[in-house]
């Protein structure tokens, strides 16, 4: 998982995108986990890109 993590945080860095650190410890969930133990990385990856994308709900 961290080696996704670190992938897909260059990613975002690359484009300029910055995530609060309680936005990724949201979107490293048991679905992320999941999908990487499955062999699914593609997916993992998509995953946990739309989940750092969303926005924050304030409240």
């Amino acid at each position: 998982m961290l080696e996704l993590a670190a992938e897909v945080r260059a990613e975002l860095r690359e484009k300029g995108a910055l995530v609060d650190s309680e936005v990724w410890n949201r979107a490293l969930d048991a679905d992320l986990r999941r999908l990487l133990a499955e062999g699914k990385r593609p997916e993992a990856k998509a995953r946990l890109l739309r989940s750092l994308s969303q926005p924050v709900s304030a409240g």
